[in-house]
């Protein structure tokens, strides 16, 4: 080889290693759909997903919910396997307070041992047995062993449809609940017992061999007042297939006859929830909650509701503490509280016992159902925000890292000379390898944030919550339904929100406030964008009243994403440099409005302008004017130890509430907002602007309602 050769050898080689550099460097910043920017540096983000497990989440699934199994008399009389798994596992992992808080119940829970129900004519056969399927037999059901005829009542919820139908000693067939059905054809018309495919997820048809969870529900009261369950009748919870062998056969002309067979007892049995915690580092007396029901009722046991989300905890615990003890995360400035609930009445039972604690809290995540998996369920991850009265930095926080996880965990096409594949994957090996289907929703009930977030405690609380479920409450809650992929991500979503919320130092305060002004502004903007478009569609008859309610639900909006903003206070010191900056991001908010209102403004007068009819905005109207002039006060209440916990959480849900004008979340949110300085026709306002307009009528008539119960005043403002 000549020198010139070698010259031109040496140079090739030098070009084709600066070629590589270049493409190895513009790879790693070609991405044209960049990842997003998230709360926590990406190094922290990188060394959580490497230490949440999903296979260690699926193991929890499996050792606690594997299979519905009937509890031992020693679970009764000592401690369940659900409270010894948890607490054993949390000491384990070196986590810290590890008990199990336990609150009597002044009640006996029902529990089953043993269940069968056997065709006996026109040829004998075993339709369905207690040993195979748990949820077969409807919770509450009493002790049988009888031979009878077989009756079909239809629906079987109204009396109507026992008219010529003898029923007394028999087993009544009926498609509707089994509690409302056993409430007339057992305590009413005398049957023996109630078979009821009623399937309440709505997919009988698509899913024919699966069985609803079912109870009979109900108490009977004594001359005394006090209640006891109904110690008659049982109840089966049949599939849709078992259902449509047994009418087939009623069609035909021979009698149908069923044994029956339940054993069945009652344990006095205490609630418990197990508590642990990962400390602050001393700096702060605040907590971050993590809260998941571990039980739902005694005798329902289900993988992914609520397996999933008591094991998804753990998890994201033992991650966290994992890398604190590591030394590669610090030890949180605010301590992360986990408690396992038995849904609703613990969580309820734990809040009223802890007050100072509970004072501590500044925000709670609830996990209610979170390792479904996705493609198979046909379903998604779902954040639910706090109502609008509650509006909070967990909102904020919890949707920033949803966000992240779905944008990093599906394929972009614009990202391909890089991947085909995620950009930030997390993947667990046992899992499947799913995009991350998720989505952001108002406010709803129905689990353990609502004790939280409700009137009561009023302590800010977000759901996460796999939904549409095909297993939810049905015999096919099972493991096969979950997904160690997703719980990884779940057990992920946990352990940052936790920890970034639980490590907010007050300095971080105003960038985090600058973050969510500009999540509320992006927000408001797709309201008004849906009230633009209804103004268009706006028949002329209405346009006026449309308007007057968009620019009302504008106003609204402002004030939820104000109240969100200022929840960030409780982060900072009174008279503090980020407090002074905190109230300018709140104000550079509020300057957006009047701007907001004239867009909304304009567009009325550019739909109007033409009108044949001159179109006028209404005025106040009569209610209004008496809605605007009335400040509900509520009544001081001291909690009656003497009552059960279960009638005190009913209580603070408001169950007993008696008013057929207002139901659900509108009235959770009417109660929400009763703060002694607010008339009725701001609550009106507000609620309306979250759910959907609600007549002043209704709003008003609840007050009176709650009035008259004694559980508000009611001053002329």
């Amino acid at each position: 080889m000549s020198i010139f050769e070698s010259r031109l050898s040496i140079r090739q080689n030098f070009l084709i290693r600066v070629v590589i550099l270049t493409s190895v460097s513009c790879a790693v910043n070609a991405q044209e759909q960049p990842n997003p920017i998230s709360l926590l540096p990406d190094s922290q983000i990188d060394q959580l997903i490497d230490e949440v497990s999903g296979a260690t989440a699926m193991n929890h699934v499996i050792e606690l919910g594997g299979y519905n199994h009937d509890r031992d008399e020693a679970e009764y009389l000592g401690t369940y396997h659900e409270s010894e798994y948890i607490t054993g596992r949390a000491r384990q992992y070196g986590l810290s307070d590890v008990h199990i808080e336990t609150f009597p119940l002044k009640k006996w829970t029902w529990d089953a041992e043993d269940a069968e129900l056997w065709l006996v004519k026109p040829t004998r056969r075993l339709i369905v047995s207690y040993r195979d399927v748990p949820a077969a037999l409807a919770t509450q059901s009493w002790n049988a062993d009888l031979t009878s005829q077989l009756v079909y009542a239809g629906p079987g919820t109204d009396s109507t449809h026992y008219e010529n139908l003898d029923v007394r000693g028999k087993i009544v067939l009926v498609s509707g609940r089994a509690a409302r059905a056993h409430l007339l054809a057992v305590r009413t018309f005398g049957a023996a017992g109630v078979l009821s495919y009623y399937n309440g997820t709505g997919r009988p048809i698509d899913r024919p061999d699966q069985i609803a969870w079912q109870g009979l529900g109900g108490r009977a009261v004594r001359s005394d007042g006090s209640e006891y369950p109904y110690e008659e009748g049982f109840g089966f919870s049949l599939s849709h297939r078992m259902a449509m062998d047994l009418i087939k056969l009623l069609e035909s002309a021979e009698p149908v006859e069923l044994r029956a067979r339940v054993v069945t007892r009652t344990f006095p049995a205490d609630m418990e929830v197990p508590t642990a915690a990962i400390p602050g580092n001393g700096s702060s007396n605040q907590e971050i909650v993590l809260a998941a029901h571990l039980f739902e009722g005694i005798a329902k046991q289900g993988a992914n509701d609520n397996m999933s989300g008591s094991a998804a905890i753990l998890e994201a615990a033992r991650a966290l503490n994992s890398l604190i003890s590591q030394g590669r995360i610090a030890r949180p400035r605010r301590t992360i509280r986990l408690i396992w609930v038995p849904e609703f009445s613990g969580t309820y039972a734990y809040l009223e016992r802890f007050f100072e604690e509970r004072n501590r809290m500044i925000a709670a995540i609830n996990i209610d159902m979170i390792g479904s998996h996705m493609t198979q369920n046909g379903n998604s991850l779902r954040l639910y925000r706090n109502p609008n009265s509650m509006a909070s930095f967990v909102d904020e926080v919890t949707q920033v890292f949803f966000e992240y996880v779905g944008d990093t965990n599906r394929e972009k096409v614009h990202n391909r000379s890089l991947t085909y594949g995620f950009m930030k994957p997390i993947l667990d090996p046992t899992g499947s390898r799913d995009p991350f289907y998720y989505n952001i929703e108002s406010y709803y009930g129905s689990s353990d944030h609502a004790l939280f977030n409700g009137p009561r405690f009023k302590v800010p609380a977000v759901l996460f919550n796999n939904w549409p479920d095909i297993g939810y409450h049905t015999s096919e809650d099972r493991i096969g339904s979950v997904d160690p992929t997703q719980l990884k991500r779940g057990a992920f979503l946990i352990a940052a929100s936790a920890w970034y919320m639980a490590n907010l130092s007050p300095q971080q305060v105003p960038q985090l406030a600058t973050r969510m002004s500009a999540m509320g502004a992006t927000r408001i903007d797709r309201e008004i964008i849906g009230h633009l478009s209804r103004l268009t569609a706006a028949p002329a008859n209405l346009v006026g009243e449309w308007y007057k309610d968009a620019r009302i639900f504008l106003h609204q909006a402002y004030l939820r994403e104000e109240r969100s903003l200022k929840s960030l206070t409780t982060l900072v010191e009174p008279g503090s440099k980020a407090l002074r900056q905190l109230a300018a991001i709140v104000e550079e908010m509020a300057d957006r409005e009047s701007l907001d209102q004239r867009r909304l403004k304009n567009h009325f007068e550019r739909l109007t302008r033409d009108a044949v009819i001159p179109v006028k905005i209404p005025g106040e109207s009569d209610d209004e004017k008496i809605a605007k002039n009335l400040v509900p006060v509520l009544a001081p209440t001291a909690v009656d130890t003497s009552l059960s916990v279960v009638v005190r959480m009913r209580t603070a849900l408001g169950s007993q509430i008696r008013s057929t004008s207002l139901r659900g979340i509108r009235a959770t949110e009417v109660r929400n907002l009763t703060d002694g300085q607010r008339s009725v026709l701001d609550i009106r306002n507000a609620v309306s602007a979250a759910f959907g307009p609600v007549s002043i009528r209704s709003v008003l008539q609840y007050f009176y309602d709650l009035e008259e119960q004694g559980l508000v005043f009611l001053r002329r403002g």
